[in-house]
Parts: C-alpha cells; structure tokens; sequence
C-alpha cells in the first residue's frame, strides 16, 4: 500500500509544511507590526523630546537614535548566535553604496517628521 498523494508527498509531510509556513507567516506579520509601529512611535517621541524639552538639536537625537537602534541590532545578534544568511555580501563597498543611502534618507525623515 502506498501511502503518498497523487502529488508524490505524503500528508503528513504537507501537515508540516503547512504549519511552518503559518509560523513563517506568523513570525513576519508580528515583525511588520512592531515595524510599523516603531517608527511613528519614535517620531513622536522625539517630537515630543525636541518640544517639551525644547533640545534644540535634531540631527544630534536622530544620530542618538540610529546609534541605539545599530548597537541593539548588534547586540541581537551576537547575544542569540543568530547566523546571518548575507554576511559575505556585506562589504564595505556594499555598504556604502546599498546601507548608507538608505540610512540617510531614513535619518531625513525622521528629522522631517520632528521638526514638522
């Protein structure tokens, strides 16, 4: 008797794929969340830091906040051995022409969203 599916795998393998792919999902959907909610809340915040206390310099708090947010990443990873898939693709040169634009265009909004 064969137990596989017309499809050539049997259900119980399609039972385990299918849970992984809604954990997978799970685990994305949670991490747009927190990104989507992040943002805003740390423009706010820093709004209200640049208002109420009336610190007058936004380029230095959003430099603060990128240095925080980088050391935290950092932190992440080498606390948890999380194995990064794209580590040899992350060379310097990679980095300044990929990573770095992308950064200062995230600081110029964040500066944006402050000052305004």
């Amino acid at each position: 008797m064969n137990s596989k599916s017309s499809n050539g795998y049997s259900p119980l393998s399609t039972q385990s794929t299918d849970s992984k792919n809604r954990v997978a999902w799970l685990k994305g959907g949670v991490a747009l969340l927190a990104f989507m909610l992040s943002g805003p809340s740390l423009i706010m915040t820093n709004k209200t830091i640049l208002k109420d206390i009336d610190f007058r310099f936004p380029l230095s708090l959003t430099l603060f906040t990128l240095c925080f947010s980088s050391f935290s990443c950092i932190l992440f990873v080498h606390t948890f051995g999380i194995e990064l898939k794209h580590s040899k693709t992350v060379t310097p040169k990679f980095y300044i022409e990929t990573v770095m634009p992308i950064g200062f265009l995230t600081a110029g909004t964040i500066v944006m969203g402050m000052v305004s």
